[in-house]
């Protein structure tokens, strides 16, 4: 277990400045682990099926292949392009007025205490998100918007092959009383009436992001043998499940501007497809977002 946490710590900076062979875009890899499957004693199941046995050299096998799983992962996120000049100006298409015009359309009643008792609380446990230094809440069309930009992001990030990572929400609804106080200590708020009080819209960072929070191993992602049983091989499904856990965390903090990127263009899209309006900001460094139609409930 400590070794492989080792390996995590240290196999991209050990990995800097090299690189990596990936594999033939015409052959399929075959892991190790997998060709040693029909080597692998068996033992009849109640069902029919055979349960292979799991040996040292399988869980040798199979860490050398997790290990080189990662050290492609890695280098897919060290090749993905950062946003370009024209990508970052498609970002800068809705200007603050767009947002604000939607957000009175889709938006609660301005300054409406009934309408703040609405808006609903974020799902802490969304495996898209977290709340960055914030408690954000948000209309029902906001709120499902961000499960749809989620899904749409780690769907980049999964044909992409590379980790999956949340993103931070660092806004969302500010009241009248709180926009006003925000404007005399902050000279980047917005000097007129902003989205965000409608519940509408929220920033989302782009400097940081965060580890997936997800511990669930699945064994067909590395083409595992299901009919592997036993203690150590239950103990070795853990230790790489932790392993890639802390592998996301440290992909997110080193390639932020990666993700970024890859975020960016997912945001793209979706305000092609009307789905919401997206605003790249300079002075603080963020994704300006405000949802662009209704989603009919959840």
């Amino acid at each position: 277990m400590r070794s492989l946490l080792l390996f995590v710590v240290l196999a991209s900076c050990l990995l800097t400045g090299v690189s990596v062979l990936e594999e033939s875009s015409g052959q399929q890899h075959q892991p190790r682990s997998a060709q040693l499957v029909n080597r692998s004693a068996s033992a009849e199941l109640p069902n029919g099926q055979h349960e292979l046995a799991f040996s040292a050299a399988l869980r040798d096998s199979i860490l050398r292949d997790f290990r080189e799983h990662l050290t492609r992962q890695e280098s897919r996120l060290r090749r993905t392009p950062l946003l370009t000049r024209a990508e970052k100006q498609a970002m800068r298409v809705s200007r603050n007025e767009h947002h604000v015009h939607m957000a009175e359309q889709l938006g609660i009643d301005h300054g409406s205490l009934y309408g703040e008792h609405e808006l609903l609380c974020l799902d802490g446990a969304s495996p898209f998100y977290v709340e960055y230094d914030c408690h954000a809440q948000l209309t029902e069309d906001a709120v499902q918007s961000l499960d749809i930009l989620g899904r749409a992001f780690h769907n980049r990030l999964a044909q992409t092959g590379v980790p999956l990572v949340r993103y931070a929400i660092s806004s969302a609804y500010r009241s009248p009383a709180y926009q006003a106080r925000l404007r005399r200590v902050n000279r980047n708020a917005s000097r007129s009436t902003s989205s965000h009080e409608f519940g509408t819209t929220y920033d989302i960072t782009y400097r940081r992001f965060y580890g997936s929070a997800s511990t669930a191993f699945d064994p067909q992602r590395y083409r595992l043998d299901p009919r592997w049983r036993g203690p150590q091989f239950e103990a070795l499904q853990e230790e790489l499940a932790e392993a890639e856990t802390e592998w996301s965390r440290q992909m997110a903090e080193r390639y932020a501007s990666r993700y970024a990127a890859l975020l960016g263009r997912t945001l793209i899209e979706l305000e092609d497809a009307g789905t919401l309006l997206v605003l790249r900001e300079w002075r603080q460094p963020c994704y300006h977002i405000t949802v662009a139609r209704r989603f009919g409930g959840a």
